[in-house]
């Protein structure tokens, strides 16, 4: 009877270790994410366990959310690329136009007021991106916690 208290008592431990781990690997990828690490993964190896079920939809998340965050970083590199071109051609043949009369005045007051709003869409879809990473961090916090995961800080 000694012998199987003890062997139990072992497999216990060994069992809770296994799982504190995988806490705190799960800790460190949310902590990671929170600063902005988008490339965080918590990568465990594949067993039937609620912590590595969670860690596999983190980790999904995580990939999705890297992906959607580079192609609306690249969406507005091309947006900005593709306004701003022919508006630096447009501006530079009103300039050179030896008629300057108060149309043209008018149309480079609109060329400015149409570079600064992109240029404005541009600031906002930066911070957006950076606002949805820490964001989504918070998000997953709050999920692990309904599944009944502490996340320390």
């Amino acid at each position: 009877t000694i012998v199987t208290f003890v062997s139990l008592v072992a497999i216990s431990y060994v069992i809770a270790l296994s799982s504190q781990r995988k806490v705190t690997k799960i800790q460190t990828v949310l902590s990671l994410l929170s600063d902005g690490n988008l490339s965080a993964r918590c990568d465990l190896p594949p067993n039937n366990d609620d912590l590595s079920s969670i860690a596999r939809r983190l980790d999904d998340a995580l990939e999705r959310l890297e992906v959607v965050t580079e192609q609306t970083r690249l969406f507005g590199k091309n947006l900005a690329h593709d306004l701003r071109t022919p508006l630096a051609r447009l501006r530079a043949s009103l300039e050179g136009s030896e008629k300057m009369h108060d149309d043209l005045t008018a149309a480079l007051t609109e060329v400015d007021r149409i570079a600064s709003i992109i240029d404005a869409m541009m600031r906002i879809a930066r911070l957006q991106s950076e606002v949805s990473a820490a964001s989504v961090a918070v998000e997953k916090c709050a999920e692990l916690r309904c599944c009944g995961v502490a996340v320390l800080r």
